[in-house]
């Protein structure tokens, strides 16, 4: 075995030509995999932490069961938590999972916003200052792109604008040049003042559950991203307290939470789920039928995306080896003649191509490694954003590296190396070792 393999590397050497060329396929098939594949997989911790921690959601969802009725969009307060059993949820998490889980209560307002003569349509929530602004780490507690967060100023009469709804009433960051340095690990370092044309106070106006209509004036503190222009042109945020009192409830729409261990375990899932108040439910957001959705139809196309590319590249670089092979074992008919009429049996002959082919693959796969680990650095280390569909900022172009993605690929490209080594070799080893001897 010793000597098969010194034997292969000796014909790396002396095939440095015909070596070369199937290298740099090898090489450059690895990096067009394992760098578009860091990108999609980038995409898809960014959503994923759009929804756990930018939106709130943690893992979990407690809601009641009919919050998606056609009767609750009629009448949703009918269909909140109430207090008491906010209470008994709480009570049941924190014994089961500990004091430190921290757990996020909304409340969901729409109505009427007002300034001067400038009225729209809005949708937001109300949320708790303490366990939602946890719920979100420490990479985005603060969740103002320009201005403050709510939980910054600690006013109960203060709101958070969607930058497009702000901008209808002539609001926005004073410094136009300043850019959102966005990362997965929070917004970065720049002007964040805002200014408006005709002041920053407004006025909130609901219809209660009683059906009056509530009226309240609060302050802009801030703007926030909304993800989609339509979405970012109507949202807002409160705190709470304040969207409970305009509201005149004390119930909320849904409170979240976030636990590694539990989002595992369908066991404990379906435990926690016959311990809560009856009515509620708790679903990870990833499976809700309606806040997981959009996630769940965008991961499945770039995971398709994704597979298919590979699968191309694959294609490509197995046309590319098994020709480079098919010329390189043709021109070397009367070395495997020599090899034969040696004593070699056919495979042990096999096994010296598939010592060189292998070595060449783990060869081109160090290499596109090395390459891709350098431009994925300089890549990051760019800024470079772009605008992707309807989104209201821009994306930031980054590419994650997954050591994991890099092994299967490797694993991959040597497989396939393999094969159409065995396939190019057949033909050749069919023949007798006077034919290999005379090949011309």
């Amino acid at each position: 075995m010793n000597l098969l393999i010194k034997t292969a590397f000796k014909n790396i050497i002396n095939y440095s030509k015909q070596s070369k060329s199937t290298l740099l396929s090898i090489a450059v098939a690895f990096m067009s995999i394992v760098l578009f594949q860091g990108y999609i997989k980038d995409v898809f911790l960014v959503m994923s932490d759009e929804y756990s921690k930018r939106s709130m959601f943690g893992d979990f969802i407690i809601e009641n069961k009919e919050s998606y009725s056609p009767a609750a969009k009629k009448e949703p307060w009918k269909y909140y938590i109430t207090q008491e059993q906010q209470l008994l949820v709480k009570k049941l998490l924190i014994d089961k999972l500990g004091n430190e889980l921290p757990i996020c209560s909304v409340l969901r307002i729409s109505g009427m916003i007002q300034k001067k003569n400038q009225q729209f349509l809005f949708i937001g929530s109300g949320f708790d200052q303490d366990g939602c602004v946890k719920l979100r780490g420490s990479e985005w507690k603060v969740n103002a792109i320009f201005g403050k967060s709510l939980h910054e100023v600690k006013i109960e009469e203060s709101v958070l604008l969607g930058q497009t709804l702000a901008k209808n009433f002539d609001c926005e960051k004073k410094d136009k040049s300043a850019k959102n340095l966005y990362r997965r690990s929070g917004y970065g370092k720049y002007n964040r003042e805002i200014e408006c044309q005709n002041g920053q106070n407004f006025n909130l106006s609901v219809l209660t559950i009683n059906g009056q209509i509530n009226s309240d004036e609060v302050e802009l503190v801030g703007l926030f991203d909304g993800g989609f222009v339509d979405i970012d042109a109507r949202i807002l945020q409160v705190s709470l307290e304040k969207a409970q009192k305009l509201y005149d409830t004390n119930g909320v729409s849904y409170m979240t939470f976030a636990s590694e261990d539990l989002k595992n375990d369908p066991a404990k899932i379906a435990f926690f789920n016959s311990q809560l108040p009856s009515g509620l439910q708790m679903t990870l957001w990833k499976e809700h039928p309606v806040i997981g959705d959009f996630y769940r139809r965008t991961i499945g196309l770039m995971n398709l995306l994704k597979n298919f590319v590979a699968i191309i590249i694959f294609i490509v670089v197995s046309l590319s080896v098994t020709n480079s092979l098919l010329k390189n074992i043709k021109e070397r008919s009367k070395e495997i003649g020599t090899f034969r009429s040696l004593g070699f049996n056919k495979q042990s002959i096999r096994n010296i191509f598939y010592f060189e082919v292998v070595f060449l693959a783990l060869f081109g796969c160090f290499i596109g490694a090395a390459v891709s680990l350098g431009l994925t650095l300089l890549i990051n280390s760019l800024n470079i954003t772009y605008k992707a569909g309807q989104f209201v900022e821009a994306t930031p172009m980054l590419v994650a590296v997954d050591f994991q993605n890099y092994f299967l690929v490797t694993l991959g490209i040597v497989l396939l190396s393999v094969i159409g080594c065995n396939v190019v070799l057949n033909n050749t080893l069919k023949k007798t070792a006077a034919e290999n001897l005379n090949h011309a």
